[in-house]
C-alpha cells in the first residue's frame, strides 16, 4: 500500500472512529448527569472555557497545526479519561448502572483513536508531543467536584469530537498538491 493510499485509509478510519465515539458520547455523558444526580447542564456551563475562547485562533491554524494541536489535545483527554475510569472502578453503583462499561468502552475508542492519529501524524511529519498535562487534572477535592470534573471532561471530548470531524474530513479529501489551510 502506497503512502498516499494508507494516509486516505487512515483519515478513512478516524472519521469513522470519530462518528462512533461522538455516537456513544451523547447517551453516556447524559447517564452520567443522571446518575450523578446533576438535572441541569446550565448549572455547569463556564464562559471562561478555553473550548470557547480559540475559535479565531483556530480558523487561522494551518492543517498540520489543527491536527497536532488535536493529536496533543486527545492526550490530554484520554489522561482524564483513564483518572474517571479508575474513579469509577471502585464505585459498586457505577458497575451496577453501567457507567463503568460506558467509560471503559469510551476509554477504548479513544486509544484507539490515538493510534490512528498518531501514524497520520508521522505520515505528515509531526513532532508527536507525549508528555501529560498535569494542569487540568482532575481535582482531587470531595465528591462533588469529581463528579463535575468528570462531567467537564467527557464535555471537552464531546467538543474534541465535533472540532476535530470537519478537519478530519478536509485531511481526508486533501491531494498533497493543494497548500491552503483548513478552515
Amino acid at each position: 500500500m502506497d503512502s498516499d493510499t494508507l494516509f486516505q485509509d487512515l483519515c478513512s478510519r478516524v472519521i469513522h472512529q470519530l462518528g462512533k465515539l461522538q455516537e456513544h458520547l451523547i447517551p453516556l455523558t447524559e447517564k452520567y448527569l443522571l446518575l450523578q444526580g446533576f438535572d441541569t447542564l446550565t448549572l455547569f456551563e463556564d464562559p471562561e472555557d478555553e473550548l470557547f475562547k480559540d475559535r479565531e485562533e483556530w480558523a487561522q491554524m494551518t492543517k498540520e497545526e489543527r491536527l497536532q494541536s488535536n493529536l496533543n489535545a486527545l492526550l490530554g483527554l484520554e489522561k482524564k479519561l483513564e483518572k474517571m475510569v479508575v474513579q469509577h472502578s471502585n464505585q459498586t453503583s457505577s458497575r451496577e448502572n453501567g457507567l463503568f462499561g460506558g467509560l471503559q468502552d469510551v476509554l477504548a475508542q479513544v486509544a484507539a483513536l490515538k493510534s490512528n492519529m498518531t501514524r497520520i501524524g508521522k505520515i505528515m511529519r509531526l513532532s508527536m508531543d507525549t508528555a501529560s498535562s498535569t494542569e487540568d487534572d482532575i481535582s482531587k477535592g470531595d465528591v462533588f467536584d469529581e463528579k463535575v470534573e468528570g462531567y467537564k471532561v467527557l464535555k471537552r471530548l464531546s467538543f474534541w469530537v465535533i472540532r476535530s470531524l470537519p478537519d478530519m474530513r478536509k485531511l481526508h479529501g486533501y491531494n498533497g498538491a493543494e497548500k491552503k489551510t483548513i478552515s
